[in-house]
């Protein structure tokens, strides 16, 4: 049973660390992999390290005249490779690939969302809308995110499945000494550090985390990794609130999730969201964890139990929040052992990939669904 996993690129990010996991820990025994990708980046040498194949293909747009071609030489490819499921991960994915293997065909189209629903703009909204009419199966990271897919999107729910991201043994060993964590990342050993691991994007609205740290009392530290478009407006800012020599803008880092051991508390303040990874990891690294509920947020953290939740956009409850688990460390304790715990019941990759072999089991043994 032949699979290929498309993704738009292979960058750092929450989407293209998924798709590594689960390419990893695939029994490529029964289910011999090939990952097809438009863009390189540093997550192309660890596939190829773990001996996954891979194939570049990086289609037009869709507007371009170059558009029917490159999709008949796709489907060569499909065909030549012997490709019985195409398991498209991401926005660009997804509408690519459904025009490659149309519903009725040799391939098993599998499509995902992995996003809150107010993300992207209308063109690509509706552009997957009807790729994931075109699909066998749609994936939803959360449970927030497949009730959305039936709900908003109108996918019928028979062809939603709902696969979270997860972490497997390596993630759960991989914390580390918070001392030699923050060496390494040139923070302060004895300060209060709030830490967030996620791209400089506007929706993730690490504006709001600034805000919220300058009005905080004793004067933690804000370690941000990640990298994006955002970095010169946080920089900026930073300086406006004089607060520039206590937040850390450390960039993109393979294995970022092991930083979460070197915070007191993780963050993610968000505007919109899936399922994030970064969440699970740094309950992994069983630390409480202070966001923003939007999305699947809420799948992923127990409010009051494994961290706080606060409305999109509300800095003085991101405050409030960050001021309460700063002054308590037998809360962060408490906190960060209960996520740990969640994590490993919900969201360990023995309890998620069984999930996925048994939707590739149906869709070849058993007959696909209508379009």
């Amino acid at each position: 049973m032949r699979v290929a996993f498309a993704v738009d690129n292979l960058g750092i990010g929450g989407t293209e660390t998924n798709l590594v996991r689960l390419a990893t820990r695939l029994d490529r025994a029964r289910f011999p992999l090939v990952v097809t990708y438009a863009r390189g980046g540093p997550l192309l040498a660890t596939l190829e390290a773990a001996g996954i194949p891979t194939f570049q293909f990086q289609p037009p747009s869709l507007r371009s005249l170059a558009l029917p071609g490159a999709v008949r030489a796709f489907r060569r490819w499909l065909a030549a490779e012997r490709i019985q499921i195409l398991h498209a991960h991401d926005v660009y994915s997804n509408v690519f690939d459904a025009l490659c293997a149309p519903p009725g065909g040799p391939v098993r189209l599998i499509v995902s969302r992995r996003w809150g629903l107010t993300q992207y703009g209308r063109l690509i909204t509706w552009a997957n809308r009807w790729a994931y009419g075109r699909a066998a199966r749609v994936l939803g990271n959360s449970t927030g995110v497949g009730d959305s897919l039936v709900t908003d999107e109108g996918v019928p729910r028979a062809k939603v499945v709902v696969l979270p991201n997860f972490a497997d043994d390596a993630v759960f060993a991989q914390a580390g000494d918070p001392r030699a964590l923050r060496t390494e990342l040139g923070l302060p050993l004895d300060a209060p550090v709030i830490g967030m691991v996620a791209n400089l994007h506007a929706v993730k609205n690490h504006a709001l985390l600034l805000d919220a740290v300058a009005g905080l009392a004793g004067a933690p530290h804000l370690a941000l990794i990640g990298e994006g478009p955002e970095r010169e407006a946080l920089v900026a800012q930073a300086a406006r609130l004089g607060i520039a020599d206590r937040v850390h803008l450390l960039g993109s880092r393979p294995g970022a999730g092991r930083f979460h051991a070197a915070f007191d508390v993780s963050c993610l303040t968000s505007r919109s969201e899936g399922f994030p990874n970064t969440l699970v990891e740094a309950m992994a690294a069983a630390r409480p964890v202070v966001a923003t509920d939007v999305g699947g947020v809420r799948d992923a953290v127990q409010d009051g139990v494994t961290g706080l939740l606060a409305p999109s956009g509300d800095v003085e409850r991101v405050r409030a929040h960050f001021a309460r688990l700063l002054g308590d460390p037998a809360l962060r304790t408490q906190m960060g052992a209960a996520g740990l715990a969640h994590a490993r019941a919900e969201f360990h990759a023995d309890a998620v990939m069984p999930r996925l072999e048994r939707v590739y089991r149906e869709l070849i043994e058993g007959p696909a669904p209508r379009a």
